[in-house]
């Protein structure tokens, strides 16, 4: 918990070093899919949906399909793709949407605290490959991706949670992007996220939840954007025949 706390802190406090440059409003909607398939791999998918507040107007679409395979209980390891589509939004116009492509690799880690089993913490480090769309002018107000610029960026992730009971939980998480290539003009903090939400288990295979993100991102010079987020999320977790049956033999 007292690492958590502190990277909430050291989160909020970095986009203090430097002026504010705007401050926007968003609801992103997140729709996950999980197929495990025997007791070590799964197949995952997300769809996030990134709109204005008032859900009138694109921000981003998010698509991330991926496979992970467990070590052990409490570790895992996975590969996957992510496309994004960032729409123009802000005062950090962008002529028309730009898209952009991550070949990443993670690691989870989770644990339980002795003698608190209803607590938990979960570590993740990813790094992404990174295309990201340049755009030309090819005619009069008609955009095009001209080149892609390639990049490296670390995210590291700690997350707790907390069953309530009665199919209840809260949980808060932090999250930072370190930019190792200078895409935007800088090395470093490209992303800052600290989150908190409460989730439902809504029968067997289904859970939702709603929380509050706030998000700051990196504009180079000296410069970022802070943006207040309305999460809305539903994952769906299903298992194969071969899993069922698997699970079955071993009540045998």
């Amino acid at each position: 918990m007292r690492r958590l706390l502190m990277l909430l802190w050291w989160v909020a406090w970095v986009p203090r070093a430097w002026p504010q440059a705007e401050a926007n409003s968003h609801t992103w909607l997140l729709l996950a899919l999980r197929l495990d398939h025997g007791p070590r791999y799964s197949l995952l998918n997300e769809a996030n949906f990134r709109r204005r507040l008032a859900f009138d107007r694109w921000q981003q679409l998010l698509l991330r399909p991926y496979v992970v395979y467990s070590l052990r209980p409490g570790l895992e390891v996975g590969l996957g793709y992510s496309y994004y589509r960032t729409w123009p939004y802000g005062r950090f116009f962008r002529p028309a949407p730009v898209p952009e492509h991550h070949a990443f690799a993670h690691m989870g880690l989770q644990h339980r605290p002795e003698g608190l089993e209803r607590l938990s913490f979960q570590h993740r480090y990813r790094v992404e490959r990174r295309w990201i769309g340049r755009l030309a002018e090819a005619e009069p107000d008609r955009w095009t991706v001209a080149d892609w610029q390639l990049a490296w960026r670390l995210r590291y992730r700690l997350l707790s949670e907390y069953r309530l009971g009665t199919g209840w939980s809260v949980g808060a998480y932090a999250e930072l992007f370190l930019d190792l290539d200078a895409p935007f003009g800088t090395r470093g903090v490209n992303q800052a996220r600290a989150a908190g939400y409460l989730m439902r288990q809504l029968g067997p295979h289904l859970a939702a939840q709603a929380g509050y993100l706030h998000q700051w991102i990196n504009r180079p010079p000296a410069a970022w954007e802070s943006n207040a987020t309305f999460n809305l999320a539903l994952f769906y977790r299903l298992q194969t025949l071969n899993t069922i049956s698997q699970a079955q033999d071993s009540k045998l």
